[in-house]
């Protein structure tokens, strides 16, 4: 039987929490808040918080649901709000870093007192050394969920990403990670029998490494797709960016590219700012249309109605955001380092351009703007795309190695 541990529980945790539940293989899972059905004060929450209906579960995981809400329900206050945002600082209590921490933690005292049915933890990255220190302890077999990959690699390219835009340095949070920070991450890395990664090139970042040959790579799924987008032409050509507004994700290379042509684009910007105040990116972000927070319901709806999604980020494991994009027969142009170079076709379902390349974008762009009933095509492809590689297939995949651990115990 296996524990899952999550700080925040999103949308990869809750298909492997499904995963496990079906296959009876899940003895325990323990996240920061879990909300459910008959509870009211999950209803009033829902109320006050935009988009609280996601941290809602279904009823039949209650029982087997652990939480330790405040640091959840503190981070999320915090966080939508622009005001008090600026003290979630790398070491303050109310930190991202903190609070995986102290869920860490947490866990690891669970597990101290848990009892012998479990064989398993199955933690994510930042969230897992304590856990995975009383595991082995236990005798218990590890297995480490990586999202983003090494951290090393991310150090990397996430430096060419702050040259290309200096100004943007200072949104990448990565680059200012304590030593301290990056040893924890190296003994989870030790510490886990087994990695499960979501790309290939989640996996390459590891290639250097003793972790390379720990690595499995079981790629996420796609939502339902549409059965078809409807592609308007004559008006402007509309381009949608959905992602944290840090230089990690690429938003200095979509804010130059669409620049020179801004007669004919409009731009919309879905996305937060990290706790760092940046004057430059606040004047250019100004300059569009720049939505700090959507509920996620409504960033499917503002892909309805946009003609493509940039997303150029320098350092991704698997970034959903496309693949939600794709769904819903919107093409994508995205880096290599994003995971999406084993479904996207380049000038087929959307387009895969080097990191940092603005003129390979703006290249795109000016092919689209001068022919875009290459869209229509290109939309059906990405439905298709979709269609081939549901939810279900990566939930199969990670119960289905799962079992085969357990099945030495």
């Amino acid at each position: 039987m296996l524990l899952l541990s999550h700080p925040t529980g999103n949308q990869f945790v809750r298909m492997a929490l499904d995963a496990f539940d079906k296959e009876s293989i899940l003895s325990e899972y323990i996240t920061g808040y879990a909300g459910f059905p008959s509870a009211s004060s999950h209803a009033l929450l829902k109320l006050f918080i935009k988009d609280f209906s996601r941290r809602e579960y279904p009823e039949k995981f209650k029982e087997i649901t652990d939480t330790k809400p405040f640091d959840e329900l503190s981070r999320l206050f915090l966080q939508r709000n622009s005001f008090l945002k600026r003290i979630q600082n790398l070491n303050s209590y109310f930190s991202i870093d903190e609070n995986f921490k102290r869920h860490d933690l947490y866990v690891a005292n669970k597990l101290n007192k848990a009892n012998k049915n479990i064989k398993m933890v199955y933690a994510y990255e930042d969230a897992a050394f304590h856990s995975f220190k009383i595991a082995i302890e236990n005798n218990l077999t590890t297995i480490y969920d990586l999202p983003i990959g090494y951290w090393k690699s991310g150090q990397f390219w996430q430096e060419k990403a702050a040259l290309n835009q200096p100004y943007l340095r200072n949104t990448i949070r990565a680059l200012n990670e304590t030593g301290q920070k990056i040893e924890k991450k190296e003994s989870e890395l030790q510490m886990a029998k087994h990695i499960i990664v979501a790309s290939s090139f989640t996996k390459s970042t590891l290639i250097n490494t003793d972790y390379y040959n720990k690595a499995t790579v079981i790629p996420y799924g796609f939502p339902d797709p549409v059965a078809e987008k409807k592609i308007e032409i004559g008006k402007k050509l509309r381009i949608l960016f959905v992602g944290g507004l840090t230089q990690r994700k690429g938003i200095g290379e979509v804010l130059e590219s669409v620049d020179p042509y801004k007669k004919h684009i409009d731009l919309t910007i879905i996305g937060n700012l990290t706790e760092i105040h940046n004057a430059e990116l606040m004047h250019k972000l100004a300059q569009h249309n720049w939505i700090r927070t959507l509920p996620h319901a409504e960033i499917l709806k503002s892909m309805d109605q946009h003609d493509l999604l940039i997303f150029p980020s320098w350092f991704e494991g698997f970034g959903l955001v496309i693949s939600e994009a794709m769904s819903r027969g919107l093409p994508v142009i995205t880096t290599m380092n994003t995971g999406a170079a084993e479904f996207l076709k380049n000038s087929i379902n959307g387009w895969l351009v080097t990191p940092g390349s603005t003129d390979e974008i703006k290249e795109i762009l000016e092919i689209v703007l001068a022919n875009r009933e290459i869209l229509y095509e290109m939309s059906k492809s990405a439905i298709l795309t979709a269609k081939e590689r549901p939810w279900s297939n990566y939930q199969f995949e990670l119960a289905n190695f799962v079992l085969k651990q357990n099945a030495g115990f």
